[in-house]
């Protein structure tokens, strides 16, 4: 599961978000890039933690493996991105129209553009795994 490319890239993941955050601190970048290099840098060294652990502990390596070959963990996994999804279409529907309401048209406009991207995906992604499937 953590192969060398995976390694690979945590490394490389943490290095960037670090080299964000060092870049926002001396204003070169604004400070959007820190927590984003924040958060990049965080998920990259915890994933390189989690691959170390996974190549000195045969325990836990077994553990992980079982859990991501477990069917209900798979299903469990696909329904909570589905709920996920469909929220998330709701949400910006619901705030669209709170904006346009509000008088915020340009925000509001932004928030449907999103909806109908996701909402674009989803019918394109349908398709595809209805020829495959």
């Amino acid at each position: 599961m953590y192969g060398n490319r995976r390694m690979i890239y945590y490394a490389v993941l943490t290095v960037a978000g670090i080299a964000l955050a060092v870049l926002s601190a001396f204003g070169i970048l604004d400070e959007f890039f820190a927590g984003f290099g924040g958060g990049l840098a965080a998920v990259g060294a915890l994933r390189l933690f989690l691959g170390y652990k996974y190549r000195k502990d045969e325990e836990y390596a077994k553990k992980v493996d079982v859990e991501q070959k477990d069917e209900r963990t798979l299903f469990l996994s696909g329904k909570a991105k589905s709920w996920a999804y469909y929220i998330s279409v709701l949400l910006l529907a619901v705030i669209s129209l709170v904006l346009r309401f509000t008088g915020f048209t340009e925000q509001a406009q932004l928030c449907a553009y999103i909806m109908c991207g996701m909402l674009a995906v989803y019918f394109i992604a349908y398709a595809i795994l209805c020829r495959k499937y």
